[in-house]
């Protein structure tokens, strides 16, 4: 028997198969009703990129002008967004998946190594990231996708949203990224 696999804590893939078994009316007008345009992920950071992406962020309401302030569950959502756009334009499963497997083994080589990835005795904080459904959903599928070439892989959603926030947090630290604030405030 073949059991399904999950790719966030959330089986947003599951719920929809489900939906589609519940034909009755009532059953999808309930559905419907119901489901939340967001979704909430956990996931960690280190916390000193925590520090980090938080002045980056009432950086971003600043400059914005922004009414409402810019927070880090938006600079995820807007860097899933992202991310999600690049795959639908540019990516082909292979190349994802290298590079998928290179940031993560790079962020596990350089704990292990000791390097300022992040200070062990600093930890980790706990965030909560805010989602449009659909992106969420999408990005379940599209690790789904990725197990049809590469089924023992190991990324889940909240791991995916925890590389591409680490990621981005650390080539902005770096000052890698140009332009990374009028970028940020031209997506929201």
């Amino acid at each position: 028997m073949n059991i399904p696999r999950t790719y966030s804590r959330l089986d947003l893939i599951q719920e929809e198969l489900s939906k589609l078994e519940n034909k009755s009316f009532l059953d999808r007008a309930l559905h419907i009703l119901l489901s939340s345009k967001h979704v909430y992920l956990a996931i960690q950071l280190p916390s000193h990129l925590v520090v980090r992406a938080n002045v980056l962020c009432e950086d971003i309401t600043i400059i914005g002008d922004l009414e409402k302030k810019f927070q880090l569950s938006d600079l995820g959502s807007v860097l899933f967004t992202d991310f999600l756009n690049v795959v639908r334009k540019e990516e082909n499963f292979d190349s994802l998946y290298k590079r998928l497997q290179v940031r993560n083994q790079n962020k596990l080589e350089i704990h292990q190594k000791e390097v300022t990835y992040y200070e062990e005795s600093e930890g980790l904080t706990d965030v909560r990231i805010r989602l449009e459904r659909r992106d969420a959903l999408r990005g379940e599928v599209v690790l789904s996708d990725l197990a049809n070439l590469y089924p023992t892989h190991i990324f889940q959603l909240e791991s995916l949203l925890e590389l591409i926030l680490v990621d981005f947090l650390i080539e902005y630290q770096r000052g890698t990224t140009k332009n990374a604030v009028r970028n940020i405030l031209e997506k929201i």
